[in-house]
């Protein structure tokens, strides 16, 4: 018989229950009372604290075309509180960032090949019920891979942050960035910000392309270079005198529409990289002149998770301040206001924080 050790996860009224928000339809969320996770064998108990709003999430909820009910939510921070017999990692009472919901084999093809979001085993795995619930199950798998304890000086919101940083330091990991290199960031959102302040550190030139003056001006202040609005007919051309008409490095495409993207293909060099980090806008049928691809010696490709060996050091990203994620949290909610807030999402908010 397995041995639990831990605290009581909820007062006695509700010892059994806690509250998960369950996505059942487009812009259509339902706050529904359901178990508290049992403790998987060799696995833990979190008590969430706060769960990221992530862009994809952010999509999920505006346009999924299923009905089936689920909880999303992956970036995940919160506090053990029961554990299983056995577990020596971690403890009740310990606060921790859960860095990834999925969990990649790491033997099979796709990890040997540096491409683990492609693994089946990272597709198949995830937590349970998901991040917008109050209390989640960590299986061994995560407890061992992907669960880091928080350092003293950073709040349970600023750790959710870890899996963002983590996408966009392996991006331009990726993307072969070095130092002084000249780079345009498309899209000033949350991400597009993150891009700034990793750059930055890397001392890159950076632009940033974007359609709202408010996150220009908040690109800005994170250290970009250049701030060029999307609907500027002379945008390429700065680009080009920027760069003494030889072209940026490397675009880093957060958002992605075909005038985005031949405009991307005017002001990136001749053997300049392409890094697609968003997917385009839905049902875009996006085209692209590949014989001037092939002909420019031009590299494109995706890049849309992260490495677990980055974990560790994306959080002391986060606890030197080398990446200010506090100054990007725009707001909080809690799960049953959490539609309302998607609903009125504006240019204005940068990283919103779930409190379930």
């Amino acid at each position: 018989m397995n041995e639990k050790i831990g605290i009581p996860p909820m007062n006695a009224k509700s010892a059994q229950t806690m509250k998960a928000a369950f996505l059942t339809g487009r812009m259509q969320i339902e706050v529904r009372d359901i178990p508290i996770p049992e403790v998987p064998r060799g696995g833990a108990l979190l008590r969430v604290d706060s769960t990221g709003l992530c862009g994809s999430d952010i999509n999920r909820i505006r346009y999924t075309t299923s009905n089936e009910g689920r909880v999303i939510g992956h970036e995940v921070a919160g506090e053990i509180v029961e554990v299983d017999s056995g577990v020596t990692l971690f403890k009740p009472g310990d606060k921790v960032a859960v860095c990834h919901v999925h969990i990649p084999c790491g033997h099979c093809v796709y990890c040997k090949h540096g491409t683990p979001a492609m693994c089946r085993q990272f597709k198949e795995s995830k937590i349970i019920p998901g991040g917008y619930a109050q209390y989640i199950a960590l299986s061994p798998d995560h407890l061992a891979h992907t669960v880091i304890k928080i350092p003293e000086n950073v709040s349970f919101a600023e750790a959710t942050f870890v899996d963002p940083i983590a996408c966009c330091f392996r991006a331009l990991e990726t993307s072969g960035v070095q130092p002084f290199d000249r780079v345009v960031v498309v899209g000033a959102g949350i991400m597009g910000q993150i891009f700034v302040q990793l750059l930055r550190n890397l001392k890159a030139e950076t632009t940033v392309v974007d359609i709202s003056e408010y996150r220009l001006e908040k690109a800005k202040s994170y250290g970009a270079n250049y701030v060029l609005n999307s609907n500027d007919p002379g945008l390429c051309d700065k680009i080009l005198e920027q760069t003494e008409g030889v072209g940026a490095d490397v675009a880093i495409l957060t958002f992605l529409t075909q005038d985005l993207l031949d405009k991307a293909m005017t002001y990136v060099r001749d053997g300049g990289r392409f890094c697609l980090f968003a997917p385009p806008l839905k049902d875009m049928d996006l085209k692209i002149n590949f014989y001037d691809l092939f002909r420019r010696e031009m590299s494109m490709f995706g890049s849309y998770s992260f490495m677990l060996t980055d974990m560790e050091t994306t959080m002391k990203f986060i606890s030197t301040k080398s990446v200010d994620v506090q100054s990007m949290i725009t707001q909080h909610t809690d799960l049953e206001h959490m539609l309302a807030t998607v609903a009125a999402l504006d240019e204005k908010q940068l990283k919103v924080i779930v409190n379930p």
